[in-house]
């Protein structure tokens, strides 16, 4: 990863940042090039895209946050019950960036999607309850049909995505936990607007539109880019 400030002066397109919390070594190369991740979301012709390792102690400063469009939180072979230090510190690290988004309006053109453990590490920073899923990721992948409120399709993102707007989506799954409790109140910036069958909290969102997360996999669901429109 280049300094902040060399890829400031350097760089004039829109930038990217992936954020991934995956043990270091010879497993994490390839993690994020599978073609349905490239065509699903990352369109790297397009964008300049940073790829932070929070393993060894890697996440975007104040200016880079300033610069960049979105932040996605992918999935991961961890849970959050690991005892790792460096998923403490990214729990705290995303508590304390949305509480500025939320309380101070600070980073006002930052978008955050967090993908299956995307979604389970923010939450969890705020005081989420997290469980056992019906679904199981070492055996299991496959669709699910999640139910949307009106809020989802209210998003100024999703009505950018083009998704004609229905009651549920088709979108793959392939997690070992789920939420089972909110934060507290005091500390709840979220709500969620789609769940489904196997899972209550499948859609969530922050009150002023700035994050998005899913338990599912829309990077694996053909034909579907709300996930994407996110950070256009």
């Amino acid at each position: 990863i280049k300094s902040t400030e060399e890829f400031l002066k350097t760089k004039k397109r829109d930038l990217f940042i992936i954020l991934a919390c995956k043990k270091s070594g010879k497993e994490e190369k390839g993690f994020f090039h599978f073609p349905s991740l490239i065509e699903g979301i990352y369109r790297r012709n397009k964008e300049d895209w940073r790829y932070y390792l929070t393993s060894k102690n890697e996440f975007p400063d104040e200016k880079m946050l300033k610069k960049a469009k979105c932040i996605i939180v992918p999935g991961s072979e961890l849970s959050v019950h690991d005892n790792l230090k460096f998923l403490r510190k990214t729990e705290k690290y995303f508590a304390n960036l949305i509480k500025e988004i939320e309380e101070n309006g600070k980073y006002p053109n930052l978008k955050i999607l967090g993908i299956c453990f995307g979604l389970e590490i923010i939450l969890s920073g705020f005081g989420a309850e997290l469980n056992k899923s019906k679904w199981d990721a070492n055996s299991r992948f496959g669709p699910e049909i999640i139910n949307l409120k009106d809020e989802f399709w209210e998003l100024d993102y999703v009505k950018k995505s083009g998704v004609e707007k229905r009651k549920s989506l088709i979108i793959s799954e392939a997690h070992s936990e789920q939420i089972i409790k909110y934060p507290p109140k005091n500390q709840n910036y979220f709500k969620t607007v789609g769940s489904s069958d196997v899972c209550e909290c499948e859609v969530s969102i922050d009150k002023k539109g700035q994050v998005l997360m899913v338990q599912g996999h829309p990077e694996y669901s053909p034909g579907l880019y709300i996930a994407s429109s996110i950070n256009r």
